[in-house]
């Protein structure tokens, strides 16, 4: 998949990551977006867009016998990863996600849900749907 949009042209990647709402994963650097996707992060990142709003960019000191060329390495920034899938995209636009870590509680809660239907059903005739709606 080329990741772009073929109604818009673009690259879905590139602009999640110029409007600030993704960073740039090091396993970028083998792919051939990388270019654009590094200048879209430098753009967002100067702009201070969303995720970039309160960061601060650090440099390591230079411990005794380090080169002078290792003194202006920036320190790695951490990443928080979460695993998601994704539940539906709009218009490869708008994409709507679940968190993994979550499952477990979404099945708990449709469970209870569940239950209390089979023990306190709808009266009957409590919904009429209009035409076409089922």
């Amino acid at each position: 998949s080329s990741g772009i949009n073929a109604e818009y042209g673009k690259n879905i990647s590139v602009e999640l990551v110029r409007e600030g709402l993704a960073s740039v994963h090091s396993s970028a650097e083998r792919g051939k977006y990388y270019d654009m996707l590094s200048r879209a992060e430098a753009e967002s990142r100067a702009a201070r867009k969303k995720i970039w709003k309160d960061y601060v960019e650090t440099t390591v000191e230079k411990e005794e016998g380090q080169d002078a060329t290792d003194s202006n390495t920036a320190a790695p920034k951490e990443s928080a990863e979460t695993e998601v899938v994704v539940t539906h995209m709009d218009n490869c636009a708008k994409l709507w996600v679940q968190r993994c870590s979550e499952g477990p509680s979404l099945v708990s809660l449709m469970n209870q849900m569940r239950a209390e239907l089979i023990s306190d059903p709808p009266l009957a005739g409590s919904y009429s749907p209009k035409t076409n709606e089922i």
